[in-house]
């Protein structure tokens, strides 16, 4: 799938001299449906108690 953002598909608004992108859309999944965040949560997990295990 491919997922790139083309710029001229960006919305844009004015500032100043210079176009910033605009934040168009925001979703949130809260049940968990559209990413499955168990395993990257795990190894975040894992990896942080490596880090502080003396």
């Amino acid at each position: 799938m491919d997922r790139t953002v083309h710029s001229e598909a960006v919305p844009r608004t004015r500032i100043g001299a210079s176009l910033a992108p605009v934040i168009s859309a925001v979703v949130f999944d809260l049940d968990g449906t559209l990413v499955e965040m168990e395993e990257l949560k795990a190894v975040a997990h894992a990896c942080s108690v490596m880090q502080l295990r003396p």
